[in-house]
């Protein structure tokens, strides 16, 4: 009997281990230190304590956070090749399509998103938005628009970091239409009423119109976006004021 009751004690060290080893990796992710996250996930390797999914996908986590796109997908294969055991989950998708977000990589974006799919995976708003993202850091306007036809037809609803996406890529974008196609997006977010808040959307739209040199439209659409809820910023504010235009008089014709 002693002798069991010892072997249970183990066992809940050993938990204790994984959780303990896991909170460091975890806390390495959220900086983006890629480097210690996986030095930590090397000492649990040698100490014997079996790596888990919540290990792995915080790894990828910190691979995306400092841009890390080829040492993500290393560690998508290891899940894949079951090198741990177990296959990769949503969570590890989702961490490699915002590794492709934040480096703008448009082709290993959709070749993720066609591996989830391809797994059947639930798709969800964040993973398409991650895929507009890399498309907008590339200010790649065709992309954008096929992620959010797919997004579409699945029912799944854009929300306001959709949009902020959409803009950010039409900003970011020296094709011709960028302009028109911002205010295509712009139409078809009234149309859904999509609730905003922060001044996320209302910086993009203000840079998008000062590049096209476009004061009459934003007056058009920036009113509009704060009755949905937006809120200017200090920033904004300041933006407002070199295009010759105070915030009060911008916000009377908010009304």
């Amino acid at each position: 009997h002693h002798h069991h009751h010892h072997h249970h004690r183990n066992n809940k060290k050993v938990r204790a281990d994984v959780w303990c080893y896991n909170a460091v990796i975890k806390a390495c992710a959220k900086r983006g230190e890629y480097r210690r996250a996986v030095k930590w996930l090397e000492h649990m390797k040698r100490a014997g304590v079996r790596v888990n999914r919540v290990s792995l996908n915080s790894v990828i986590h910190a691979a995306a956070k400092a841009g890390r796109v080829r040492d993500g997908e290393y560690w998508m294969n290891e899940m894949m090749m079951r090198t741990y055991g177990f296959p990769p989950d949503e969570g590890s998708y989702h961490s490699m399509l915002y590794a492709c977000a934040n480096t703008g990589d448009v082709e290993k974006a959709v070749h993720w998103l066609g591996v989830m799919m391809k797994q059947g995976l639930e798709l969800k708003g964040k993973t398409f938005n991650n895929v507009i993202q890399a498309c907008a850091n590339g200010g790649f306007i065709r992309g954008m628009e096929w992620a959010l036809d797919e997004m579409r037809s699945r029912d799944i609803p854009p929300n306001e970091w959709t949009f902020g996406a959409l803009l950010s890529g039409c900003r970011t974008s020296d094709e011709e239409d960028a302009f028109a196609k911002a205010e295509e997006f712009l139409e078809l977010l009234l149309t859904l009423d999509i609730r905003l808040s922060g001044s996320f959307i209302l910086n993009n739209l203000v840079e998008l119109c000062r590049k096209h040199r476009q004061r009459e439209r934003l007056f058009f659409w920036a009113p509009k976006l704060v009755s949905l809820g937006a809120q200017p910023d200090e920033k904004v504010k300041k933006q407002l004021s070199a295009m010759g235009c105070s915030y009060d008089e911008f916000k009377n014709s908010a009304q």
